[in-house]
């Protein structure tokens, strides 16, 4: 069984109140003339910072650049004397300044901090600090829904802020009115926990990311996006030498980011995204898509045939993007992306190690993975009609700050007759059948192969070739993309070794 550690209840319950139904259907198929290929990269000028500012939603984000601050809180029950003495409070306080913010000494791996600035080159450096433990009153076994945590959170956040009242705005680093990112650690265990000490089965304590739609205020900032996850996902794997477990808390902070969810929240068998990723199945380094969006990488958008040569994505963030028309200069578009995976900086650990014995263990040699990018977006338009207030929307690949809200269109949830996960659908009817992101495996020209998870036969070496003609049967429209244009790029391996790798793209 995959492991969801992500629960977005806030964006649950809209979707399903707003409804396919609720839209009325306007496609938008304008474009312009392709920017001219200089061979250089191309900053892109639609990212998660823009997105999040035009959300549908009232989301924040943590800023992708600069020094942006985590605020973790120790949370305490009234009853986590069950599961913790007063000593091991204070172990877990430091093990959570390590998970937070140490380095690999501290935790045989990366911290939350480490590793994000390893993820965006050096541009975001994550710092905060580590609360003393809130006594929240409640029991372990009374909070049971994301509103009971909210109101935990708030109620901490609150009892820091009476702490110190002269910090508070150096955690609003971007100024907006909102903390910039809250972890919330509780003194207890996770629901799965082989030690539950006689208390139920909780599906409320798990590892997830959501927001607390509260008021931005500049003078005396607010919380709103916060993570909740146990104590017990920092537990040592000594064998791999891994002495603090940060990958949970990691792969939550990908949401605090902005990222979606690549795994599949249909009971189905299909790893869409091959599960070595960071917000697949929090293993590795992220996707290309992912630190695109987020403003930490530039690709190269070629416009005419050429060789480009590479570099390991993780160590680089070299990236060939193809599009028959990339006009839009957004990262929420439609379009190919061409990566050198290596198993080294983020992925080295994670391609050496299982995690938790069961989880996707990645290639140990290198090759280029090749992803079908899907991140269209659905621009929201309200008005109000016989005194109704009616939504309609068109799908886009751009923001225009002044008009609309926005959300990214596609999901990798499948739509099936489970009412629970389709909330995880798109709300677009029309874009159900497409993937926010999916890896194309070389030699799988069927598209049959989606329940593998990534290995080193999926990767394109030296002499392999890639085309729509050819891997048809990966794409729902064929031959075509699925907004429906011809994608004729041509894409041959020329040669990979432990440095670069040089790919001739043809049209």
């Amino acid at each position: 069984m995959k492991k969801r550690l992500l629960i977005l209840s806030t964006v649950i319950s809209s979707l399903a109140l707003s409804g396919c139904s609720f839209f009325n259907i306007i496609m938008d198929t304008s474009s312009t003339p392709a920017t001219p290929w200089t061979g250089e990269k191309q900053k892109l000028t639609y990212t998660q910072e823009v997105l999040t500012d035009n959300h549908y939603y009232a989301i924040d984000t943590m800023p992708t650049t600069g020094n942006p601050k985590l605020l973790v809180l120790p949370i305490a029950f009234s009853d986590t004397e069950e599961f913790i003495s007063d000593e091991e409070r204070g172990v877990i306080s430091n093990n959570l300044k390590s998970v937070a913010f140490g380095d690999g000494e501290d935790t045989g791996w990366y911290s939350i901090a480490s590793y994000y600035n390893a993820e965006s080159y050096g541009a975001c450096n994550i710092e905060g600090e580590v609360a003393d433990w809130y006594e929240s009153g409640k029991k372990y076994d009374s909070v049971n829904s994301s509103e009971d945590t909210a109101n935990i959170i708030k109620a901490a956040v609150n009892d820091w802020k009476a702490k110190n009242p002269t910090k508070i705005k150096d955690f609003d680093s971007d100024e907006n009115g909102y903390i910039d990112g809250i972890l919330a650690v509780y003194g207890g265990p996770n629901y799965k926990s082989d030690d539950l000490k006689g208390h139920r089965k909780n599906t409320n304590m798990w590892a997830y990311t959501s927001w607390l739609e509260t008021t931005a205020n500049t003078t005396n900032p607010n919380p709103n996006t916060f993570i909740w996850a146990s104590y017990d996902f920092m537990t040592p794997d000594l064998e791999s030498g891994l002495l603090i477990d940060g990958h949970t808390y990691i792969h939550e902070m990908g949401h605090v980011f902005g990222l979606d969810d690549y795994y599949d929240y249909a009971d189905v068998d299909d790893v869409w995204a091959g599960g070595f990723s960071m917000q697949d199945y929090n293993v590795g380094g992220h996707d290309p898509y992912s630190v695109i969006s987020l403003g930490w990488a530039d690709p190269y958008v070629p416009t005419s045939s050429t060789t480009i040569t590479i570099k390991p994505f993780e160590s680089s963030g070299d990236v060939i993007l193809l599009s028959p028309n990339f006009s839009s200069n957004s990262a929420y578009d439609e379009y190919i992306l061409l990566e050198y995976y290596s198993p080294t900086g983020v992925n080295e650990f994670d391609s050496e190690y299982q995690y938790n014995s069961k989880y996707p263990l990645g290639p140990k040699v290198p090759g280029i993975r090749i992803w079908h990018v899907d991140a269209r977006l659905l621009k929201i338009n309200e008005s109000t009609r016989r005194g109704k207030q009616v939504s309609s929307y068109t799908i886009v690949n751009t923001i225009d700050e002044n008009d609309g809200t926005y959300l990214v269109g596609c999901t990798n949830t499948t739509y099936t007759t489970n009412k629970d996960t389709n909330a995880y659908c798109s709300v677009a009817a029309e874009l159900r059948n497409f993937r926010i992101l999916e890896l194309i495996r070389k030699g799988d020209y069927t598209g049959s192969n989606t329940n593998e998870y990534l290995s080193s036969s999926n990767l394109f070496k030296a002499g392999d070739t890639f085309s729509l003609n050819q891997y048809a049967g990966c794409f729902p429209n064929g031959t075509r993309l699925d907004n429906g244009s011809r994608c004729n790029w041509n894409v041959k391996i020329d040669s990979i070794n432990t440095t670069e790798a040089k790919i001739t793209v043809t049209i």
